[in-house]
């Protein structure tokens, strides 16, 4: 048995258990979504631009960011993927056209909001220990600042808000972290948040971006460690369950596995689409 969650575990597990266990434990794992596809190839550009920014100190070309979440996108495209029933009406061409569009259309708003932005660490593997557990979280930190700022990149189709931000796990963690690697918390947590949709009617780009500053205190600390203990006990008792009836994630929509889980109907949701 694995020793050590990451952050992407934790969050899976308390949405939905069932799937955690389908894809952490029987490495049984489904398709990206095109979302999940989106959010990887541009988050692939603050990794790449912030790391080469620690020595050189200025930003990448727009042309060459542009360039990085292009290529992305290609390779993402190139291996299976969930298409959900609205994509399904579309040709794969088109679904990865529309991605890749709308990923190089948001290079420049990255390159607009990056400008002020000195990385002191970039998306390199640490580890800390959980009290009370043989557990430990590993994680990568998308970018720790010169000036003592801590930034988690999101790629959405809409807006997140400040209880998004409030509650992200994944910026308690680092938050955790960096208490534990400086002995202080960080002068600064966000949420830096990257907006592309199209419009319904005519189908136009729009992009968008927000910055969504939130904080962390040794309360949000305890919570989020007992919240491990309890996914760690229930681990190793091999309690799973499943996502809460009328979770979002929980259809046809979001999740690959809808169709064939034992804990939905999906006969009867299939015959109510109908």
């Amino acid at each position: 048995m694995n020793r050590h969650f990451s952050g992407s575990q934790i969050i899976s597990f308390f949405m939905c258990a069932h799937d955690y266990y389908e894809s952490y434990m029987l490495r049984n794992w489904m398709p990206p979504s095109t979302a999940m596809i989106r959010g990887i190839s541009f988050h692939k550009l603050p990794e790449i631009n912030n790391r080469q920014k620690i020595t050189s100190k200025v930003d990448l070309p727009v042309s060459d960011m542009k360039d990085i979440v292009s290529d992305e996108v290609e390779s993402a495209f190139k291996e299976d993927l969930f298409l959900n029933a609205d994509e399904k009406f579309k040709t794969k061409p088109a679904v990865k056209g529309e991605i890749k569009d709308m990923l190089v259309g948001l290079a420049p708003v990255y390159a607009r909001e990056s400008k002020d932005i000195m990385p002191r660490d970039v998306e390199t593997l640490q580890a800390i220990k959980i009290p009370g557990t043989d557990r430990i979280i590993k994680y990568k930190m998308d970018i720790e600042t010169e000036d003592d700022q801590i930034i988690d990149y999101k790629t959405t189709s809409k807006k997140k808000n400040q209880k998004d931000a409030d509650s992200d796990i994944k910026l308690t963690i680092y938050s955790l972290a960096f208490y534990a690697k400086n002995k202080k918390l960080p002068d600064k947590t966000s949420l830096h948040n990257f907006i592309g949709h199209y419009t319904p009617a005519r189908n136009e780009l729009k992009t968008d971006f927000q910055e969504i500053v939130t904080d962390r205190n040794n309360l949000d600390f305890k919570t989020l460690i007992k919240r491990i203990e309890y996914m760690d006990k229930s681990v190793k008792a091999g309690i799973f369950p499943p996502a809460e009836i009328g979770h979002w994630k929980c259809g046809p929509k979001y999740c690959a596995r809808f169709p064939k889980c034992p804990y939905v109907n999906a006969e009867r949701v299939s015959a109510a689409q109908k």
